[in-house]
C-alpha cells in the first residue's frame, strides 16, 4: 500500500529468462488490482521458465539469490 517494492539487486541480470520473470514480478507489484496478472497468469509465466531450466536450476538460482541477500545483510 505505501508504494515499497522489494530490492532487485540480488536479482542475477546474466541468467536466461530473467527478464521475464522480473517484469512478472513488477506487474504483479502493481498498484491497481486489475492490472495485476491473475494466479493462473503467474503459474502459466513461471512453468514456462521453469520448463525449460528444470527445478534444480530453478532451485539453485533461488539459492544464489538468497547468498547474496545474506552477504549484504551481513556486512
Amino acid at each position: 500500500m505505501s508504494g515499497q517494492r522489494p530490492d532487485m539487486t540480488p536479482v542475477p541480470t546474466d541468467l536466461p529468462d530473467v527478464d521475464t520473470v522480473s517484469q512478472l514480478m513488477q506487474t504483479c507489484w502493481s498498484q491497481s488490482p486489475e492490472d495485476r496478472p491473475t494466479f493462473q497468469e503467474c503459474a502459466d509465466h513461471l512453468r514456462t521458465v521453469t520448463s525449460r531450466f528444470g527445478k534444480v536450476n530453478v532451485l539453485y538460482a533461488i539459492i544464489d539469490v538468497m547468498k547474496v541477500q545474506q552477504k549484504i545483510f551481513t556486512c
